[in-house]
This record gives C-alpha cells, structure tokens and sequence, in this order.
C-alpha cells in the first residue's frame, strides 16, 4: 500500500514538473507590428498641422482648435451625428453620416450648409490620400469608396469579403489596410493604380 502510495505521489511530482517546466519554456509571443491609423479616433491634423479637430462625444458638433493664431477654440454644430472626420485642409473637412451613407464637406470659414454627397449604404470609418483623395468603408455593403474631393464623386469602389470597419495606411497613398469588426485584415487595396469607375 505504501509502495503504490509513494508511486503515485512521485507520479504526480512528476507530472506537476513537467508542466510547470512546459508553462515556463512558452515564451510569449511578441505582438504584430501595429500599423498606426490614418488619424487619431474621430478626429484630425490640417495638412499644415495649424488646426485639429475633433468630434463631440455626442458627434453632434466639431470642436475645431487652431494653433499659431491667437484664435480660440471653437465648436460648430452638425446636421446630425456623425461617424468620422478628416481635416482636407485647414478650411474643410470631410464628415462622414454613418447609416445615410453620405460624406459631407464642410468649410469651417464660411456660414455655409454641408453639401452632403451620396455614396453609398454606410460612411464609416475615413483615409486621406495626399492626392485629393478619401478612402470610405460601407459596412454595409462590404465596400470601400474612392471619392475625389475635386469632383466630389466615387471615382471607384472596392468589395471585400468582410465587413470593413478600419482603414490604416500600410505605405501611404499606395496601399491601404483594410480590418473588419474583429481587427481582422480583409487585405490590402493598391490605389496608386489609376481608378476605374
């Protein structure tokens, strides 16, 4: 009895041994190198880096704070909540409207309206390109837009097979990242080729 008592304590002495040792030698992975957004979360730098701007928690309004200027910050109310910003330049900034699936340009100078464009079932998540140029996922449809700020059209259209939800630049303004819900890579969209309807 003691015989078959010591076996199965050292049996087990053992086994505890082997699986701390296993445990210890699994060294953790290191992560990914991350690649960094295309601007901060729901907000962006000027070109020139001379203004910010930045959404409200509601997404109701646009906080815009302007630097080398003695000009204070200021807050312009939207049309409805929005989804996404990005700074065109120091004077306008493209607003995406999530479920009406329309962009908006908005000239922070002026008393103007935003001239709301369709372009698709949803306008997400947002890149710029230097070459006047806005990259927009749609959810919904499984796409990301090409819209040229100039023409202020689709100038083309991506399908994926998944539903795009983050847009990164992995070499800017010739291949954008595409990730879905769950940080997944959909793949890669090379839009330095010239645009095809």
């Amino acid at each position: 009895m003691r015989v078959a008592v010591k076996a199965l304590l050292g049996f087990g002495v053992v086994i505890v041994l082997l699986s701390t040792g296993y445990w210890i030698g699994i060294k953790k992975t290191e992560p990914i190198a991350q690649i960094p957004n295309c601007h901060p979360p729901f907000s962006d730098m000027a070109p020139n880096g001379n203004l910010f701007a930045a959404l409200t928690p509601d997404k109701l309004a646009v906080t815009i704070s302007t630097f080398n200027s003695d000009k204070k910050p200021y807050v312009i109310k939207l049309a409805r909540p929005a989804s996404d910003i990005v700074a065109i330049s120091n004077q306008t900034l493209l607003i995406s409207y999530g479920n009406s699936g329309e962009v908006a340009l908005l000239n922070i100078e002026g008393s103007q309206a935003e001239q709301a464009v369709k372009v698709g079932n949803f306008a997400g998540d947002m890149c710029k390109s230097s070459s006047s140029q806005a990259f927009i996922s749609d959810t919904a449809s499984n796409k990301v837009y090409q819209f040229d700020l100039a023409t202020k059209s689709v100038i083309q259209t991506h399908s994926l097979k998944g539903k795009p939800t983050t847009l990164k630049w992995r070499v800017p303004d010739v291949e954008l990242e595409v990730f879905g819900e769950k940080g997944e890579s959909l793949g890669t969209l090379d839009v330095s080729a010239k645009a095809h309807g």
